[in-house]
């Protein structure tokens, strides 16, 4: 006996058939090389803080299926051109897609506009080697954090940086100067982390790359 279908049953057929199709995706495993992570990370800082040379050690890092022994420099030194204006790098560790924008710190004036676009996370770099520095650096970062509703809503790692430099200033000097402390009990939403890096000899590295795979979003 020859069945017929009417407008009701197909329509049923198609309608749960896209449903467990879309269940099916849903569930599915990740492919082996698939990233299913992602995190955009702005970096600022003033020119000459060390932006660029964290960023090539961050990618060495993820790089090298996370080896401290790649981010070394071993006494050599390290060749980075300053970044004008903005550069763009990207790359992956694990299941995540990291990607990063890296502000030229002459454009102090301008980091607005460029925070005006999506991003998940700020990281802002202090030159510790750098004494004189350090208000106009604390001035910028607080600026950010009380006039810029990005920042002030998103999580930001200040990078007290180049701390294999003689003549540097520890954290203790950085929160006298900048008053951060005090900031963060006036304002308790502002999600602030502070850690000391270099890029000379890899200190902190693994600690930032925890810091952002721990704030990554699905893709």
């Amino acid at each position: 006996t020859q069945s017929t279908w009417g407008h009701s049953e197909c329509l049923f057929f198609f309608e749960n058939r896209f449903l467990c199709r879309v269940l099916c995706t849903l569930h599915m495993p990740a492919r082996k090389n698939e990233c299913v992570h992602t995190v955009e990370a702005v970096i600022l800082g003033l020119e000459g803080c060390g932006k660029t040379a964290l960023v090539q050690q961050l990618r060495r890092f993820c790089q090298s299926n996370g080896s401290l022994q790649e981010c070394s420099s071993g006494g050599r030194q390290v060749d980075v051109i300053p970044t004008a204006g903005m550069e763009l790098d990207s790359w992956r560790y694990a299941d995540t897609r990291v990607k990063v924008k890296e502000v030229g710190g002459t454009f102090a004036s301008a980091w607005p506009r460029y925070l005006a676009k999506p991003f998940d996370v700020l990281l802002y770099l202090v030159d510790t080697s750098a004494p004189m520095q350090l208000g106009s650096s604390c001035v910028e970062l607080l600026t950010l954090l009380a006039s810029c509703p990005a920042v002030a809503a998103r999580p930001v790692l200040v990078v007290l940086s180049k701390g294999d430099m003689p003549a540097t200033f520890g954290r203790r000097s950085f929160d006298l100067i900048s008053q951060l402390p005090s900031a963060l009990q006036e304002n308790p939403k502002l999600d602030v982390t502070v850690l000391d890096a270099s890029a000379f000899t890899g200190e902190g590295i693994v600690d930032i790359v925890q810091w952002l795979l721990a704030r990554k979003r699905m893709t």
